[in-house]
């Protein structure tokens, strides 16, 4: 079952994010089985990041949430605003679902 979810980034906490990227990807890698895409969300295309996206397949909310919250970034503090909701495919690679 397919997840979204969102997040911005806590601008105070910046900093976290060049302290803790090599041990998110890390973390993204071992459970990219489970993520159907994702990436770094920025105001404009060369801009600073500001937060980010996943979309994962998983059977529930419970275990979206508990990876989610397995993230580096989440457990450093520098993610805020989560917002995790069912995701429905509408068009993919171009086709209606």
């Amino acid at each position: 079952m397919p997840w979204l979810i969102t997040f911005e980034d806590e601008p105070s906490k910046a900093h976290l994010r060049a302290t803790h990227t090599d041990q998110h990807r890390a973390y993204v890698r071992s459970i990219e089985k489970n993520i159907l895409l994702s990436g770094a969300l920025r105001e404009t295309e060369d801009g600073r990041q500001t937060g980010g996206m996943w979309v994962i397949d998983v059977p529930d909310r419970a275990e979206a949430v508990a990876l989610f919250e397995g993230d580096p970034f989440f457990k450093s503090g520098l993610r805020a605003n989560v917002r995790v909701q069912h995701w429905t495919r509408g068009v993919w690679e171009g086709r209606l679902g």
